[in-house]
């Protein structure tokens, strides 16, 4: 699936769910700094001071969205990260920022507590867990968001997804290195 596509889907699954613009920044600030990030610039949210060695580096990129994230959504929360160094090839930068866009917004917005995030490599895989100490979704059917986060882990990391309820809620994207 093209980088194009993929956020076309993304944003078309955003407003047929009614979501509000507040909740669309999230995804568009994704798409902002894949592309500064692929035309090897400083985004806006690092005051023009870091420069992005290129769409592959994934911590980069999570580290980037994370802060965008978390100064419009946090609201007081501790939010820690731990990110190795994680090389990816374009469309599974893009696919992996639009995951995690998605999944630490649901965090912030629906979970309870400290919010978690590590980015690792495990075993030749590379995992990405977002956890905070809510209950997560119980008994509710998968909403959209959560749906094309399903998507892109399996059709462009080639991974697995899962919604984990021990001590809190972890969200876990495991994929190939």
């Amino acid at each position: 699936m093209s980088k194009q596509r993929l956020v076309t889907v993304f944003l078309c699954g955003d407003v047929m769910t009614g979501r509000g613009i507040d909740q669309i920044l999230p995804h568009l600030a994704a798409i902002a700094i894949l592309l500064a990030a692929s035309a090897g610039i400083s985004g806006p949210e690092s005051g023009g001071s870091a420069q992005v060695t290129g769409p592959a580096d994934g911590a980069v990129l999570i580290d980037r969205l994370r802060a965008m994230l978390v100064q419009g959504l946090a609201a007081g929360r501790v939010v820690e990260a731990s990110l190795e160094p994680v090389s990816l090839a374009g469309s599974r930068a893009t696919a992996l920022a639009l995951v995690f866009s998605e999944l630490l917004q649901n965090a912030l917005e629906h979970g309870a507590g400290a919010v978690r995030i590590e980015l690792a490599r495990r075993n030749g895989d590379v995992v990405l867990a977002i956890a905070d100490e809510g209950a997560g979704p119980q008994g509710a059917a998968e909403g959209t968001g959560l749906s094309i986060v399903s998507a892109l882990v399996r059709d462009e990391l080639q991974g697995s997804f899962a919604l984990l309820r021990e001590h809190g809620t972890r969200a876990e994207v495991v994929f190939p290195a």
